[in-house]
């Protein structure tokens, strides 16, 4: 084969390694007050049968106050509502963790990561919003 042994006339190009599929993005308290403001809208009985207010107080990054008004009509919006039925103030992180099943309620409270003002079985009511 002479001077040409070893040295091949053609190369041979790899693909590229796969890029990993990009996660999906953890949600906000934004996205989950949007999504029960949509299942509310998906199922208006909902109200009647939580029939309470809620008051949120989050703190945190993404710091912010939402309401969840199914007493006197079905909204979710950002703001306060003196006289909530039902206060509940907590970090965003863990209100996030919360709302994706990563953090369960009565652990939540009884850590003092969850704090609530009004009737802990009223708030109870919200697991089936999120």
């Amino acid at each position: 084969m002479g001077a040409d042994a070893g040295r091949p006339d053609r190369t041979i190009s790899l693909p590229p390694a796969a890029t990993p599929p990009a996660a999906p993005a953890e949600p906000t308290p934004a996205t989950i007050f949007e999504r029960m403001a949509k299942r509310i809208a998906e199922n208006p009985d909902l109200a009647g049968k939580i029939g309470a207010s809620f008051q949120f107080n989050l703190t945190g990054e993404q710091s912010s106050s939402w309401v969840i008004d199914l007493k006197n009509g079905a909204e979710v919006r950002r703001g306060e509502l003196p006289g909530a039925d039902c206060t509940v103030t907590m970090s965003d992180a863990d209100f996030v963790a919360l709302a994706t099943g990563k953090l369960n309620p009565m652990a939540a409270f009884s850590s003092g990561k969850l704090k609530l003002q009004g009737n802990p079985m009223t708030a109870m009511k919200l697991q089936s919003l999120f």
